[in-house]
This record gives C-alpha cells, structure tokens and sequence, in this order.
C-alpha cells in the first residue's frame, strides 16, 4: 500500500494519546506553549509537504512529520507558515523539550 498523508482525525487521536503519555513537566510545557494544531508546508527533497505545529515558542515550533511519524522541532520563517530547518526526535515527549523557555522566545513575543 502506498504512503498516505494522516488525515486530520487520525492525527487527532495519535495526538490525544501522546499527550495522554506526558511527564507532568512535558505537560506544563505543552500547556504553556501549545497550539491548536495546524499544517505548515515545508520542503523535503524537492517537494512541497505538511506537518501539524502543536506547540511554539517564537519561530520554533514542535510539529509532527507524518512521513517519519515522529515529532521534532523547526525554525518557521518569517510568515509563520513555511519551515526554513527541521529536525525530529520521536515522541512529543522529546520534541517538546527543545522549545526555548525564555520571555524573548514566547509565542506572544513574535
């Protein structure tokens, strides 16, 4: 069978179950820097892809990549909308734990 994107149910439920599976610190991060998950595009090789951003702090932001189906981090650029760099970790967990902590780097300070 051949790769599909995850559709916005499924990915729904994956999220619940991950953030189900969180430390109490993973937890207060996600509470504190979280988002309403959306799709950004971003290049891979070429080709135009989404992710889903769940949490961000300033231009960095925790996103899932649906090909590698694990969470990471990325830079967005200056519209909020496309990745300039992206790494992935594993499960939000991990992910979560890269997000700068400081005033300067909050979400409402972009």
């Amino acid at each position: 069978m051949a790769w599909q994107p995850i559709t916005d149910e499924d990915f729904a439920r994956f999220f619940a179950e991950e953030r189900a599976s969180l430390t109490p610190q993973a937890t207060e991060l996600l509470s504190s820097f979280g988002i309403e998950p959306q799709r950004v595009r971003f290049q891979r090789f070429g080709n135009d892809e989404a992710a889903f951003i769940v949490a961000r702090s300033g231009r960095v932001a925790v996103l899932f990549d649906d090909v590698e189906e694990m969470f990471g981090c990325g830079v967005l650029n200056a519209d909020a909308s496309v990745l300039d760099e992206w790494w992935t970790y594993g499960p939000l967990q991990v992910a979560l734990q890269e997000l700068p902590r400081d005033a300067t780097h909050r979400q409402d300070a972009v």
